[in-house]
């Protein structure tokens, strides 16, 4: 019986990060398939909780509880929360 591996939170970071690729920050506001990335870089979302579950044959679920919570609906929350890196 192959055992598989819990993924490292480092990994589970890299591919909720990797949806700011289906953002467009020149059109702030909820694009469908960012928004693990909005919530991860909300500029006033100050304390996170992670949490991993696993159903004992390989499936595993990762939970995050983000305060105070982003991804508010409206167009001025997210130009105001979800900044594009800085270009030096």
């Amino acid at each position: 019986m192959m055992k598989l591996l819990c993924p490292a939170g480092s990994e589970v970071a890299e591919v909720w990060y990797k949806e700011s690729e289906k953002y467009d920050f020149s059109s702030p506001g909820y694009q469908s398939g960012a928004d693990f990335f909005t919530q991860m870089v909300w500029r006033y979302s100050r304390n996170v909780g992670i949490g991993l579950a696993t159903n004992g044959q390989g499936l595993f679920i990762v939970v995050a509880y983000y305060d105070p919570c982003g991804n508010i609906p409206k167009k001025a929350y997210y130009r105001d929360n979800v900044l594009a890196k800085k270009t030096k």
